[in-house]
């Protein structure tokens, strides 16, 4: 099934990836939530200095929707496509994601 969460269009700069989630991570001091997929991150801003999405905002209902999404695939072996903001949060090399769609 397909599911569509969260979303504005990025900037003509933003990066779009689809792939398998390989790794998740998330601090406890309310930073980002970060993820990696398979596959190559294309377009990418100079921000961007790794291979790592952003969701930022985790504590808006959009940023919740986004991470159980990217969960779900991570454990259910299903791939996303993420489409980027074209932007990084302050402090991290990882661009920030505009939405995400489970395949």
């Amino acid at each position: 099934s397909l599911a569509i969460l969260s979303g504005m269009a990025g900037p003509a700069m933003a990066g779009s990836q689809t792939g398998t989630v390989t790794a998740v991570s998330i601090d406890n001091n309310g930073g980002p939530y970060v993820f990696m997929l398979s596959g190559t991150h294309g377009s990418q801003p100079g921000c961007a200095s790794d291979g790592y999405w952003a969701i930022t905002n985790i504590s808006t209902d959009n940023a919740k929707s986004m991470i159980a999404t990217i969960l779900t695939a991570y454990a259910s072996g299903k791939q996303v496509y993420v489409e980027g903001a074209g932007t990084c949060p302050p402090s991290y090399p990882r661009e920030s994601v505009a939405f995400v769609i489970a395949q």
